[in-house]
């Protein structure tokens, strides 16, 4: 049996089942009478007082002025959670205005981590330095979610978004470090990315802060031996310099952490500049060998 695009959506709209309540309202294939029809629908629905953010989101994406009205006669009724942030973003999609950010913003205080999680991705839509800042103590919540959809929306207010990439680009890397459960892993990538955000904002090019390093074909030769069986070549790992260097210290200390070829790479490599990270993930002994090598004892 065809569904048709009404029935769609008027299926979404009724559901009680939590998955389908999940997804946004079905409403983009929606034309003419049938549109006006859901505009309808769902103006009724915000005048009623529901919480449902798949509404407030559906009016946004028909682009309804007639929602503005009632959807800023309801933030600040709302709870923070993830209704406000809904409802926060369809206001700041409809008008432009920052101050529906506001609502998203105090959003990231929510108890429920989702609801945190979902506030910090959609705060890539109120640009301005309030949303700069919130984003940045995002960076530091309890919840690894929270913490790379808030990079991921930093990114995109900073304009760099674009050199993201996987886990082999400087960026890539900084969301895999701030995904750790280490502190001290984290610790390092914020210091990376306050100086990130500090030469952005002074003027200074993605290349100048870093942003376009790329992996030489050496270190692609050397960290392919990450995933065999066979001990790690510690000369090759000694040679690496710059961000070949960075990247595979930092990669051996988040994807391969609980390998035990680890330490012992760290200490052929001299990786000092992670001895609080080693301390952490690997352990004690990992750490008084980089100390032994920072002190001078051990050359």
């Amino acid at each position: 049996m065809t569904t048709t695009p009404w029935g769609a959506f008027e299926a979404a709209l009724t559901s009680t089942d939590p998955g389908v309540r999940f997804e946004p309202l079905p409403i983009a294939a929606l034309t003419g009478a049938d549109r006006a029809r859901a505009e309808g629908l769902l103006l009724a629905q915000l005048g009623a007082g529901t919480t449902d953010g798949r509404v407030a989101d559906a009016l946004a994406e028909i682009g309804s002025q007639q929602a503005v009205p009632l959807l800023r006669a309801a933030l600040p009724t709302l709870p923070d959670g993830a209704a406000k942030v809904a409802f926060g973003r369809a206001l700041g999609r409809l008008t432009g205005d920052d101050a529906a950010g506001d609502a998203v913003r105090e959003a990231l205080s929510a108890p429920a981590w989702s609801d945190r999680a979902s506030a910090a991705a959609s705060l890539a839509q109120f640009p301005g330095a309030e949303s700069e800042a919130a984003l940045r103590h995002a960076l530091e919540d309890d919840e690894a979610v929270v913490r790379t959809n808030a990079f991921q929306s930093l990114l995109a207010l900073l304009g760099v978004a674009d050199l993201l990439g996987n886990h082999v680009t400087p960026l890539g890397l900084l969301r895999v470090r701030l995904f750790s459960d280490a502190r001290a892993i984290r610790a390092a990538a914020l210091r990376e990315i306050d100086a990130m955000i500090d030469g952005l904002r002074g003027g200074k090019s993605a290349a100048a802060v870093g942003l376009t390093a790329a992996l030489t074909p050496d270190a692609r030769v050397v960290s392919g031996h990450f995933h065999d069986e066979a001990p790690y070549d510690a000369a090759a790992l000694a040679l690496l310099r710059g961000y070949d260097r960075h990247w595979a210290i930092w990669t051996l200390l988040t994807t391969f952490a609980q390998d035990p070829r680890v330490g012992p790479a760290l200490v052929a490599m001299r990786a000092s500049e992670a001895r609080d990270a080693a301390a952490e993930v690997l352990g004690p002994a990992s750490a008084a060998a980089l100390d032994a090598l920072r002190d001078g004892s051990v050359s």
